[in-house]
């Protein structure tokens, strides 16, 4: 598959790693809350699309940060003091 997409290195896939189950808790955490919601109230707290979208949303945001996060330490590490 590597006509269209590069090949992740091993901090990438960590990262991504990482980003996927944050994106999974995220969406659970919601389908509970409207879960929860609609037994109480009898009606959607929010709409399903937009748990899905919450979701990924959750998972790629926080891949850009691991990866933000990850960048910074490593120029400070290689920073000459």
């Amino acid at each position: 598959m590597s006509i269209f997409f590069k090949k992740m290195n091993q901090k990438e896939t960590a990262s991504w790693t990482k980003a996927a189950v944050t994106g999974f808790y995220a969406t659970v955490l919601l389908l509970t809350a409207d879960l929860a919601y609609g037994v109480l109230y009898e009606r959607e707290l929010v709409s399903k699309s937009a748990v899905l979208w919450t979701g990924m949303e959750a998972a790629f945001g926080s891949d850009l940060l691991y990866r933000w996060i990850s960048a910074a330490r490593a120029n400070k590490e290689n920073k000459p003091s």
